[in-house]
C-alpha cells in the first residue's frame, strides 16, 4: 500500500470510533489526504457511472481516473470521464473557491462517516428503511402510529439510536440538536406568512400524493446509477397543503433555492413592524442606541445579506469536502449492494422488521425513494442542504434575540390546508430557528437521499462556516474598530454558546 493510500486508509479507521462525528471529533487539516477516489475502494460514490448488471458496483479504473483530475484540478481529465447518458456530475471542482477564501482556515472540517463495511454506517441504513416507510405519516401525531412504535423498539437495539423513542424518531441525535427534539418536529418557520414586500406568502405549498416511491425494482435502479434520467414523474394534489410528513418536507427541499428556508426566516423575524428593535440580539448596540439604528450593518439588511454570504461559503465548504475527502456514496447506491449481497456488515438488514417489510411491499431490498430520480449526482457526505442550514442558522442566531417569543405564533390544521393559533409548548426564536435548521438537513434523509451523518456533519460544517461568516463581517465594522459592538454571542447547535 502506497504513502497515500495508507494515510486515507487511516483516517476512514478513525472514523468508525463513534457512529456519528461529535463536534470533538473534527479536523483543521484543509488540504485533502490523498483523493479519496485515488484509493479505488468500494463505498465511494459512482453514480453516472455505468454498473455492472449483476453486481451494482462500477469499475475501479473509472475511480481512479476520476479522483487523478480532481487532484490536479484538471478540467480536460474531468471532461474526458467516461460519463455517456444524460446526468453530470454537479460541479466537482467548486471546493477549490472555498480553499482560497481568507477565513477557510477558521473552519473545522467534519469527521469522515462510518466506513461502507462498518454496523455504524448499516444502522443508519435501518433508520432510512425506516423513514421511506413511515414518509406518509403526519409528523405532529407519528408516535401514536403503531408503524412508528415497531421502528423506534427495533432502532432502540442499536447502538446508534439506543433508547430512542417514538416521541423523538428522525429528529437527529438528541446530543447534537436539543431544540429539534422539543414540540413539533416541524419548525414554526416552515409554518408562518413570510413577510415579502408589501405581500404576505402563505406556506402552503403543491404536495405529492402519498404511496409515490422509486427506484425499487433492479432494472430501473440500475438505469438510473447509470446517467439516465427517469422515466416516471411525481404526482402532485392540487390542493396546497402546509407541510405536515416526511414526504412533505422532501418534496420541500427538492426544490428549494439554496438558502430559501432561512431568507424566509429572516422575513418572518425581522416582519414586526410595531416593535422592528425587539427582535434584534442583545449583544447588538443598536437595539438601546437613541439616535441611530441598524441597517447596513447589524441590522435586517446586512442579516439577510450575510444569509446569502453564508450559503455560499457554505456550499462551496461542502463541495470540499465532497470531492476532495470523503467520495462517500448515497443511500440509493448502498441498497444496490445490499440488494446483491456485497456488503456483509448490512445482512442484518434483511432479516431487519424494516427490511422484511420493504422487501414485502415492493419485492426488494433496495432503499425506496421520494424522488424519481433518486440522489444528485455528487457524494454524499456532507449534506449540502445541512450544510447551508448550519451556516444560515448561525448568522439568524447571531442577529436574533434567542428569546425572541413570536407575535402570532400558528400552526396548521389537522388536515394541513389551513392554518390556526399554535397551541403547541412555549418556544423562542433560537428553537424554532436550531428546528428550522435539522428540518432541511432531516428532509433530505426522508427522501432517502441522505445518511444522518450528512446531516450531523453537514450542520456541524456550516456552523463553522457560519462563525467564520460572522468573523469576516465583524473585521469591517466601525462599530467594532470603536469599541461600541464587542460581538456576536452564538448559542451552537449542541447549547454552548461561542463569541465572535
Amino acid at each position: 500500500m502506497n504513502r497515500r493510500k495508507f494515510l486515507h486508509a487511516a483516517a476512514l479507521a478513525a472514523s468508525t470510533q463513534a457512529a456519528i462525528p461529535s463536534a470533538q471529533n473534527v479536523s483543521n487539516v484543509q488540504a485533502p489526504v490523498g483523493n479519496p477516489f485515488l484509493t479505488a475502494q468500494r463505498g465511494l460514490f459512482s453514480k453516472t457511472f455505468q454498473h455492472d448488471a449483476l453486481t451494482g458496483e462500477s469499475a475501479p479504473q473509472v475511480w481512479t481516473q476520476l479522483g487523478e483530475a480532481l487532484a490536479a484540478r484538471n478540467i480536460a481529465g474531468l471532461e474526458a470521464l467516461p460519463i455517456q447518458n444524460e446526468i453530470r456530475l454537479v460541479s466537482p471542482l467548486s471546493g477549490a473557491a472555498f480553499q482560497n477564501w481568507k477565513f477557510a482556515q477558521q473552519v473545522k472540517l467534519p469527521a469522515l462517516p462510518p466506513p461502507i463495511e462498518s454496523s455504524a454506517l448499516a444502522e443508519q441504513a435501518l433508520e432510512l428503511y425506516w423513514m421511506a416507510l413511515l414518509r406518509d405519516e403526519k409528523l405532529w401525531s407519528l408516535e401514536r402510529a403503531s408503524l412508528a412504535q415497531e421502528a423506534a423498539r427495533e432502532l432502540a437495539n442499536t447502538k446508534t439510536f439506543a433508547n430512542i423513542t417514538a416521541e423523538k424518531l428522525f429528529r437527529g441525535i438528541a446530543s447534537e440538536i436539543p431544540a429539534a427534539q422539543h414540540g413539533y418536529a416541524i419548525s414554526m418557520l416552515l409554518w408562518l406568512p413570510i413577510p415579502y414586500g408589501a405581500h404576505q406568502v402563505w406556506q402552503a405549498y403543491k404536495m405529492p400524493f402519498s404511496g409515490q416511491d422509486f427506484l425499487t425494482d433492479w432494472p430501473t435502479w440500475l438505469d438510473i446509477q447509470n446517467g439516465n434520467w427517469p422515466r416516471g414523474i411525481l404526482q402532485h394534489d392540487s390542493v396546497l397543503h402546509y407541510l405536515r410528513s416526511g414526504r412533505d418536507l422532501a418534496e420541500y427541499v427538492r426544490w428549494d433555492f439554496s438558502y430559501q428556508a432561512f431568507i424566509n426566516a429572516g422575513q418572518i423575524l425581522l416582519g414586526d413592524p410595531h416593535l422592528p428593535r425587539k427582535v434584534l440580539h442583545p449583544s447588538n448596540p443598536y437595539k438601546t442606541a437613541r439616535t441611530q439604528n441598524g441597517f447596513a450593518t447589524l441590522g435586517g439588511a446586512e442579516l439577510l445579506a450575510l444569509i446569502g454570504r453564508a450559503a455560499d461559503m457554505a456550499l462551496k465548504a461542502a463541495w470540499h469536502v465532497k470531492w476532495d475527502h470523503s467520495g462517500f456514496l448515497r443511500p440509493e447506491e448502498y441498497g444496490g449492494l445490499i440488494e446483491k449481497d456485497r456488503i456483509p456488515a448490512a445482512q442484518f438488514l434483511k432479516n431487519s422488521a424494516a427490511g422484511k417489510r420493504v422487501k414485502a411491499k415492493f419485492g426488494s431490498y433496495l432503499l425506496p425513494q421520494a424522488y424519481p430520480e433518486g440522489a444528485p449526482a455528487h457524494p454524499a457526505f456532507p449534506s449540502g442542504h445541512a450544510a447551508i442550514a448550519g451556516a444560515c442558522a448561525t448568522v439568524l442566531k447571531a442577529f436574533v434575540d434567542p428569546d425572541y417569543n413570536f407575535r402570532f405564533p400558528l400552526q396548521p390544521t389537522r388536515d394541513g390546508r389551513d392554518w390556526e393559533q399554535y397551541v403547541g409548548p412555549p418556544t423562542n426564536a433560537r428553537t424554532e430557528i436550531d428546528k428550522l435548521a435539522a428540518n432541511v438537513a432531516i428532509g433530505r434523509q426522508w427522501a432517502g437521499i441522505h445518511w444522518l451523518s450528512d446531516s450531523i456533519g453537514g450542520l456541524q460544517l456550516g456552523e463553522q462556516v457560519g462563525l467564520a461568516v460572522l468573523a469576516e463581517a465583524k473585521a469591517n465594522y466601525a462599530e467594532t474598530k470603536a469599541g461600541w459592538f464587542k460581538g456576536f454571542h452564538v448559542f451552537k447547535f449542541d447549547g454552548t454558546q461561542v463569541t465572535i
